[in-house]
């Protein structure tokens, strides 16, 4: 099998919805794809993500997943969490991906087929207030705030980030998602040490179950998929 590594630009981040999932950007790579139950992301029961014949979705873990370096523990719906789960899309820096084989120096315990490694976005050295704000169809919006520190004490630098997301699903009143989420990261340079930690928080309440396409909803609206 062969071994290959790339990267998630910062081009293909602007091009993402702020609504969006973090696993959204991996559809610009070659030979990832993935698979949602809605256009935000919004459900990790319908979500999949596909690397060469290697799958991470509700049932199956092939796929490892690391966040900045540190393993998400699995990625399963039971018993699991995706990166979306730890990650918002603003505070996104890049992704790491190894296809093929596992990569020898990640240190998830699910990477049979290739790794995914999400890097969070560094403190900027000055000080910066940003505010995102997104809505769209079904009653979808999102508010989005984060604010750097800028340098502390000369070596410490660190960002806090907030964010509260709302949508319906397109058959009108038959699901509500709702999610909060709170992120924090610092970096501190001691001599010739680097210190940084990363902690975050969600809240989601979701509406899972298998996605229904309008066509089928149409031929038959009572018929349970």
């Amino acid at each position: 099998m062969t071994y290959s590594k790339a990267t998630v630009s910062k081009e293909m981040l602007d091009r993402q919805f702020v609504l969006g999932s973090v696993n959204d950007a991996l559809n610009e790579l070659p030979g990832v794809v993935v698979t949602e139950a809605d256009a935000f992301g919004s459900s990790d029961w319908g979500t999949q993500i596909s690397m060469r014949g290697f799958v991470s979705n509700r049932d199956t873990q092939q796929i490892g997943t690391t966040i900045d370096g540190v393993p998400n523990g699995g990625s399963a719906y039971g018993g699991g969490s995706k990166a979306n789960r730890f990650i918002d899309m603003p505070d996104l820096e890049t992704v790491e991906v190894s296809q093929g084989t596992a990569d020898i120096a990640s240190r998830s315990n699910e990477a049979l087929g290739g790794t995914l490694n999400y890097l969070t976005g560094e403190p900027l050295e000055t000080q910066r207030v940003r505010v995102i704000g997104g809505i769209g169809d079904n009653q979808a919006r999102k508010y989005y705030a984060r604010y750097d520190t800028g340098l502390i004490g000369g070596n410490t630098r660190a960002w806090v980030s907030g964010s509260s997301a709302r949508n319906d699903d397109w058959i009108d009143g038959s699901g509500h998602t709702s999610r909060d989420h709170l992120a924090g990261k610092f970096v501190s340079v001691l001599n010739q040490w680097t210190l940084s930690g990363y902690a975050s928080y969600d809240d989601a309440d979701e509406s899972e179950y298998t996605s229904v396409t309008p066509e089928q909803f149409a031929r038959d609206p009572e018929h349970d998929l």
